[in-house]
């Protein structure tokens, strides 16, 4: 996701040009990630008009992003492609996957627009398949590369994060192919992809917390909370596979609700040790609390923490599991309303320091 560069996670890649839209963040599409998840949250959990409300936002914010990543594109298209072949910011366009499906899933669950949602699962298929492998092909082959501490860091988990999104809309849409069981057994390759890659990720991640230097600002930067959320959304594609009646998932029962135990403890445990790492960042490390991008990749973790915890319940029969949701979406609700509340103000500030400087 988004994160601010520094000389501490910046690669050696080709410089852009300065300027709002030459540098503008790849990742933003994490706020339409972390707005749609708690709109879906919301819904679960009964607050219908609050989930409207978010949706509504979502759209926006969704379609205005695009329409500023295109327009970037036209106008700066080397500093596009330096950051896609980047170490350091090429995961943060799979946001877009992410984005994609979870309005997607977001169209067939509050509005029954099940067409579109097949749609949006048909095009975020494809910008997975483009993105993925343009990003995967640039860190082979480009030269130099940067060293384990300088070229990763929390973006990378979007690859299991957009891989699992995938699966959870593909079991929402799949009764439309002409063929389910296709659909589904393609959710269910997602969903063992995405955890494939979630472990070569954490092994690296791990690898470079604790052997290398820690800078307050790269190695535990916000979007390192993807982490958890990585872990939770592939406990609800697990979950949404479980209730996903085919013959051949219903023979996987038992070995995806083993495996949804392992997933969901693990996205429960990671929640205390990044509360205190960011504390940590900010109490001990002196870093100064301002908004940044890379902000809304902690809000997803939380609002998708409770949406898996309720699917979870709900697949395993473990009712006793449902109030933690509550408090999990209520620390969503907040996180989002600081989160938007810190933006507003940045753009804010930009908007007037820009008038400022005008003749």
């Amino acid at each position: 996701m988004a994160h601010a560069d520094s000389p501490d996670t910046l690669t050696d890649r080709p410089q852009a040009p300065t300027g709002a839209l030459a540098d503008f963040p790849p990742g933003y599409f994490a706020l339409v990630m972390a707005t749609g998840i708690v709109s879906i949250a919301s819904r679960d959990l009964g607050f219908s008009q609050v989930a409207y409300g978010l949706f509504a936002i979502n759209l926006v914010a969704y379609v205005t992003i695009w329409g500023l990543q295109v327009a970037r594109l036209i106008r700066h298209p080397q500093a596009m492609l330096a950051d896609l072949l980047s170490h350091d910011r090429g995961a943060d366009f799979l946001t877009v996957v992410a984005a994609t499906a979870l309005i997607g899933s977001a169209f067939h669950l509050l509005l029954g627009a099940e067409t579109t949602a097949l749609v949006l699962w048909f095009v975020a298929i494809g910008l997975w398949v483009v993105l993925l492998y343009i990003w995967f092909a640039s860190l082979v082959m480009v030269e130099p590369k940067p060293s384990l501490d300088r070229g990763i860091n929390g973006g990378w988990f979007l690859l299991t994060v957009s891989t699992q999104s995938l699966a959870v809309l593909g079991t929402f849409v799949a009764r439309l192919l002409p063929n389910p069981e296709i659909g589904v057994f393609a959710c269910l390759a997602f969903y063992m992809l995405g955890a494939m890659f979630y472990l070569w990720i954490i092994s690296l991640v791990l690898l470079r917390w604790f052997f290398y230097p820690m800078d307050r600002r790269g190695a535990l930067s916000p979007t390192y909370w993807i982490n958890s959320g990585a872990m939770a959304i592939t406990t609800l594609a697990g979950a949404r596979l479980i209730v996903t009646t085919t013959p051949h998932v219903a023979s996987l029962a038992h070995f995806l609700t083993a495996f949804n135990l392992f997933f969901w403890v693990t996205a429960t445990w990671w929640i205390p040790l990044l509360i205190l790492v960011s504390a940590w960042r900010l109490f001990i490390q002196r870093f100064p609390l301002r908004y940044e991008p890379g902000y809304w990749s902690m809000v997803f973790p939380l609002g998708m923490y409770a949406t898996c915890t309720w699917a979870y319940a709900e697949s395993a029969q473990l009712s006793f599991l449902k109030p933690l949701t509550y408090v999990s979406l209520l620390c969503a609700w907040l996180a989002w309303t600081l989160t938007s509340l810190g933006m507003l103000h940045a753009l804010w500030r930009w908007l007037s320091s820009t008038s400022r400087i005008r003749p």
